[in-house]
């Protein structure tokens, strides 16, 4: 194929003389401008002689105002050590980070009914929703998967924390948020998880307990639908998601157990035995069953009433209890100041006495389902020996006519 030459060609035509630069394009073909003065063309073609010269066919065809960017952009990445080449492949790589995937509300809805599956509770669906609709919200309609940034789901939990959220509650939105964007990315509808690169240890976990006089209060404010829940929650640990799956063949009073297979512990997946501690053992020994289902249906208000006979507030849901309600309207005639109800606290009070008592936190790691690393990190030091004491001689309230050892629930 034949080289285009720059060249000074004399034009004319209907309407005159006039006279046009011929010069080279970058890659192949050519460019063309027409002047009708001769000494504008001469001018134009010696400028275009020394550009050819000076920087080849790619550096003539350039406008002043496109080679003017280029020096300043040049400038300012100099400073940086970096080269508008530099700078053109980072461009185009977050171009295509960014470029594609879904809308957020549509990637949100698809984990949604993915999370349909019978394996996925009731509950565990509702956290979902109640956390991830605040956070997609917060974009944009046409926001896509791929444009979610790390900093975007930082300055969200900055936010939570702005409002007065508690550190506890500000990473479980971080988790839900983790696992959008894992369910996301193994669809290829984002890259990078953003926040995967949020760390834990960036939101600081606020470990709350009840005392043995908050913990005996409770459990005599149980009755025989909450007390089995409640008492297996506070005396072993097992998280709440387990107690829903949990049923009684799996209790095992005699051998002072809990067995908890996999389709119980879901979180972690992994079978573990939970001892079960003496005075638990004789909360437990009126209500237990061959079979069944430990937590009844419509647990959450049944437990929220407990509560509030026990001096704390209910939960966040509807209040639409009437039972809840009643209880509500004696407290406030009475003017009794509901104490706050510390997330998570039946765990944690669980967790913090072991502990506490043993000294041990490879054997409580191995029940709780955590690390022992994670065990001593939150939970040590949250209860004294003497409070783990009275914690485990906390028992159920004896006939009058029986004489009673330890710490009564009545206290």
């Amino acid at each position: 194929m034949r080289k285009t030459k720059l060249a000074l060609k004399k034009i004319k035509n209907k309407a005159g003389i006039s006279w046009q630069v011929v010069f080279p394009k970058p890659g192949k073909g050519r460019d063309r401008k027409t002047f009708k003065s001769r000494i504008d063309a001469q001018t134009f073609f010696e400028q275009k002689k020394v550009e050819l010269a000076n920087f080849g066919a790619a550096g003539a065809s350039m406008s002043e105002k496109l080679r003017g960017d280029a020096l300043a952009a040049a400038e300012v990445l100099k400073s940086h050590g970096s080269t508008l080449l530099d700078a053109a492949k980072f461009y185009v790589n977050h171009l295509l980070k960014t470029s594609g995937g879904i809308p957020l509300k549509q990637g949100l809805d698809l984990l949604l009914l993915d999370r349909e599956k019978p394996m996925f509770s009731p509950i565990y669906r509702k956290s979902l929703k109640h956390r991830l609709n605040p956070f997609v919200k917060n974009f944009p309609e046409d926001k896509s998967t791929r444009q979610v940034t790390p900093a975007d789901v930082e300055t969200f939990l900055n936010q939570l924390q702005s409002i007065g959220r508690a550190p506890a509650t500000i990473e479980s939105y971080r988790k839900e948020i983790f696992t959008l964007f894992s369910f996301l990315k193994d669809r290829g509808h984002c890259g990078e998880n953003p926040a995967s690169l949020i760390k834990r240890d960036q939101i600081v976990t606020r470990i709350e307990i009840l005392t043995p006089t908050q913990c005996a209060r409770l459990l005599d404010a149980c009755d025989e639908k909450t007390l089995p829940s409640i008492a297996l929650g506070m005396f072993c640990g097992l998280r709440s998601s387990e107690l829903e799956r949990l049923d009684w063949s799996r209790v095992n009073l005699v051998e002072k157990v809990v067995v908890i297979d996999p389709t119980v512990a879901r979180k972690t997946g992994a079978r573990r035995v939970v001892p079960i501690p003496e005075n638990c053992v004789e909360w437990l020994l009126p209500f237990a069953k061959e079979a069944g289902a430990v937590q009844p249906k419509c647990f959450r208000n049944l437990r929220d009433c407990t509560r509030v006979r026990a001096g704390f507030s209910p939960s966040y849901a509807k209040r639409d209890f009437i039972e809840l309600q009643r209880l509500l309207k004696v407290a406030k005639h009475n003017e009794v100041k509901l104490q706050p109800w510390p997330q998570n606290c039946l765990r944690h009070s669980a967790i913090s006495y072991a502990l506490a008592k043993s000294r041990d936190e490879s054997k409580v790691a191995s029940w709780a389902g955590n690390s022992p690393a994670m065990i001593k990190r939150h939970y040590d030091s949250q209860a004294m020996p003497s409070a783990a004491k009275a914690f485990y001689e906390i028992r159920p309230q004896l006939p009058d006519n029986v004489e009673q050892v330890g710490f009564s629930a009545a206290a």
